[in-house]
């Protein structure tokens, strides 16, 4: 689906993107952060436990945002004692590009 295909159906037949639907991206969609915090219970659930920390792909933030909430749910309702450390990590071409700007 082209992006302003996505775009048209957010707007005129009121269809909800988990992600970013305009160009350029700015912001994130809150829903698709909510939906993020399964990543920490699905590792929770997997590793019988939280790890004690983690990488995570970034670009715009959404998935460590929605990661982080996770976890901090898992810590409130006390299936955890801490919030494990999480590190953005980006791919190395887009660090380079950022440096030749």
């Amino acid at each position: 689906m082209e992006r302003w295909e996505l775009t048209e159906k957010y707007v005129g037949e009121g269809f909800l993107s988990a992600t970013i639907y305009v160009n350029p991206p700015v912001g994130s969609q809150p829903i698709g952060v909510q939906a993020y915090k399964l990543v920490a219970r699905e590792c929770y659930h997997q590793l019988e436990g939280a790890p004690d920390a983690m990488a995570v792909p970034t670009s715009r933030g959404d998935l460590i945002w929605g990661i982080y909430e996770g976890f901090s749910e898992l810590k409130q309702a006390k299936f955890i004692e801490k919030i494990p450390k999480l590190f953005a990590v980006e791919p190395f071409g887009r660090i380079t590009k950022v440096f030749t700007w």
